[in-house]
């Protein structure tokens, strides 16, 4: 199988602000996708509901397999409707030769 590496995240709740916090902290040992230099790794975060979501991203950490984030992001919502969606994750190297083009790193 296949190692793409390892994210460490943190998730909580915060019942005062009816808040989902997610916390992206790094990644280690991300799989190097271009063979002459190192990524410009960054994570890309979705809050999927029925087809719907909300993105967030973190900053591109550059000429690194292993980033440092810290990076906090939070969406409003109400705890029920939380427990019904989705985090979905996705780390993506922002060095690609031309900038449209996003290099697909794992999820």
């Amino acid at each position: 199988s296949t190692n793409f590496g390892t994210i460490k995240i943190g998730i909580r709740y915060i019942i005062h602000r009816s808040a989902l916090s997610v916390t992206v902290h790094a990644c280690q040992e991300l799989m190097n996708v271009h063979q002459l230099n190192l990524p410009d790794p960054y994570v890309r975060l979705y809050l999927i509901l029925d087809f719907k979501h909300d993105k967030e991203k973190t900053k591109s950490i550059h000429d690194t397999l292993n980033p440092i984030y810290d990076a906090l992001f939070e969406w409003q919502a109400s705890l029920a409707k939380i427990c019904r969606q989705r985090l979905y994750l996705s780390i993506k190297n922002n060095s690609s030769l031309f900038k449209q083009e996003r290099t697909y790193m794992g999820d």
